[in-house]
């Protein structure tokens, strides 16, 4: 069975959506991974990781994205207590600036504990949003 629908409303009519932005909205791609084993625990449109150095990955996706101007977010936790957001996130290849890539993503932590090295993480979790191809 198929359903088609162009628009998803409540039950009294007021108040709905068109289906296009449940689409656009939703992440074309994420991944929950370790960067100390280096493990995918999780992910969706992710094919695999390289580990490049310390605290330094690209992530290669399954299906790419359309464009180059996609968001790419990251969080990463060192252990069970420790949390953080921010990166030194881009999406071109490594030593080749301003070559985006629509294909892969690329990580590179910096200051990234107490004493301002960078260290692999125990979990860092990736979403890319934009416009799928």
């Amino acid at each position: 069975m198929t359903l088609r629908v162009d628009r998803i409303e409540n039950s009294d009519g007021l108040n709905g959506f068109k289906t296009s932005k449940v689409q656009n909205g939703m992440a074309k791609a994420w991944m929950n991974y370790s960067q100390i084993s280096p493990l995918i625990k999780d992910s969706f449109n992710f094919s695999s990781i390289t580990d490049h150095s310390q605290a330094n990955f690209s992530h290669h996706l399954t299906n790419s994205m359309a464009n180059t101007g996609y968001c790419a977010q990251v969080t990463w936790c060192y252990g069970d207590a420790d949390a953080a957001s921010g990166a030194f996130y881009y999406n071109y290849a490594p030593g080749q600036r301003l070559t985006w890539a629509t294909g892969y993503s690329h990580i590179n932590q910096f200051g990234s504990n107490d004493n301002g090295t960078s260290n692999d993480c125990l979990i860092l979790n990736v979403s890319h949003h934009g416009e799928a191809a």
